[in-house]
């Protein structure tokens, strides 16, 4: 089985970071997370970073309660 990563929750702060930092140094899939909108989500993690293949990032709705 190939690795990849889940980032939970990702639409800010550390995950947020932790995503963005994965996506570049790395070429496994990344799996986020984020509790509203995971599109604006996704851009946002996505702005800026270059030479990143944006089909590794899959953000999903998640709301744990």
């Amino acid at each position: 089985m190939r690795p990849w990563c889940l980032v939970t929750p990702a639409s800010r702060g550390i995950g947020f970071a932790l995503a963005r930092h994965l996506l570049q140094t790395t070429q496994a899939p990344i799996v986020a997370t984020a509790r509203t909108d995971p599109s604006k989500t996704r851009q946002s993690i996505l702005d800026g970073l270059s030479g990143v293949d944006e089909r590794r990032l899959h953000v999903l709705r998640l709301d744990v309660l």
